[in-house]
């Protein structure tokens, strides 16, 4: 993917996104809640497990549209698939203490996708104070697409805020590439008690992380 095509796909994001507002994102801490990383070497396992491939070339700040999006290569959340031998949970609950939040980006990635159009991928759960929740699926190819294939241009889905966030060398010489969706929450008046990352599968090969999560802030009552 030329530069160029980046810098168009990402400027979409403040013209195109049904989002009210980009301006106002910060990042939410994600380390503690942290399993993998994504690079070989440290104290967690390195995320995809392809080596020498990896993403230890993306930089540690992105920027979508204006939304920043804050990358710890030695903290990214990693989920159970059936070809990585480390232990991993399929899901991961990260607090989010009672805040409330207009929307959410996350930053991920998956490879060995499945080759079906559609299928269900990450979820994302947002477990309110109330006890009420609002989950939302990440569907392949429609919301990201396996890190290993060349979107050829493609602007994943406009529709539904998803987005190529990156694109980059493998280390071996080859670009891969990381998406982020933009979830606008259904009831930004409600506090949030916890943000769930969901979809890992013991059974299956499709192996997924998320590497960085941003939040704008609902203000007043």
């Amino acid at each position: 993917l030329y530069c160029g095509e980046m810098i168009s796909l990402v400027e979409q994001v403040t013209t195109k996104t049904t989002l009210v507002d980009t301006t106002g994102f910060k990042p939410i801490a994600i380390a503690k809640y942290a399993n993998c990383a994504l690079e070989e070497g440290g104290d967690r396992p390195e995320l995809l497990r392809l080596s020498p491939t990896s993403l230890a070339n993306i930089p540690s700040k992105l920027k979508l549209g204006n939304i920043p999006l804050d990358i710890d290569k030695n903290a990214c959340v990693g989920l159970a698939a059936k070809r990585i031998k480390d232990k991993r949970p399929t899901a991961v609950t990260i607090p989010l203490d009672g805040k409330r939040y207009k929307a959410l980006v996350f930053l991920h990635v998956v490879a060995y996708a499945p080759k079906e159009k559609g299928v269900d991928l990450l979820e994302y759960t947002l477990n309110y104070d109330d006890n009420f929740t609002a989950a939302k699926a990440m569907k392949n190819e429609l919301n990201l697409i396996d890190w290993w294939f060349d979107p050829q241009g493609r602007f994943i889905n406009q529709k539904d805020n998803s987005y190529l966030a990156w694109s980059g060398d493998n280390g071996s010489g080859r670009d891969v590439h990381v998406y982020a969706y933009v979830w606008k929450n259904p009831h930004p008046e409600k506090e949030i008690k916890s943000l769930t990352i969901g979809g890992g599968d013991p059974t299956q090969n499709t192996t997924l992380g998320v590497l960085a999560v941003s939040g704008l802030e609902a203000t007043g009552k």
